[in-house]
């Protein structure tokens, strides 16, 4: 009988008794698959405590729908990173195949319910996005947006004044 390795895909070839307990083709392939699915425990086990536990996410329905870190493996690949975690692409949506990604801290908070998204010359972004691209503050847009005096484009276009310094 023929298996293939669950960490490399090699082709093992075993007797069909062994089926049920052989999934590796070295205790080195297998050790490297279970530092992979012990390093994505803590990740599968916050999802499953903010769709169970976070006020709000039971009204909106949000579910985890992964059941295993070998799972979340598969849908994910390694993690890219010590700065990068779990993120879901619509925010509505459940934890599942094709809703989740490897996303740092700034990529998900441009990702939240709560922005303030400012379309510009065909172009949306958040808050903290244009910031970004314009080099002015996030706290002066804000003010700016807040205000009825400033339009989307002298919003974006006017630099910030400058203060006196002591």
């Amino acid at each position: 009988m023929q298996i293939s390795c669950k960490n490399c895909g090699t082709a093992i070839r075993i007797r069909a008794s062994r089926a049920n307990r052989t999934k590796f083709c070295s205790m080195a392939c297998r050790r490297e698959f279970q530092a992979l699915t012990h390093e994505l425990k803590p990740h599968l086990k916050a999802m499953r405590f903010r769709c169970r536990y976070r006020e709000g996410w039971a009204d909106r329905g949000i579910q985890c729908l992964i059941t295993s870190t070998e799972e979340l493996l598969a849908i994910l690949g390694p993690k890219p990173g010590p700065g990068f975690s779990v993120d879901r692409i619509d925010v509505n949506g459940n934890y599942e195949a094709g809703n989740i990604r490897w996303a740092t801290h700034k990529q998900q908070m441009n990702n939240r319910t709560n922005n303030i998204f400012i379309t510009y010359q065909e172009r949306t972004l958040t808050l903290q996005q244009w910031a970004d691209e314009t080099g002015i503050s996030k706290h002066c847009l804000h003010y700016r947006h807040l205000s009825p005096h400033w339009s989307v484009e002298k919003m974006l276009t006017t630099p910030p004044r400058k203060t006196r310094s002591s």
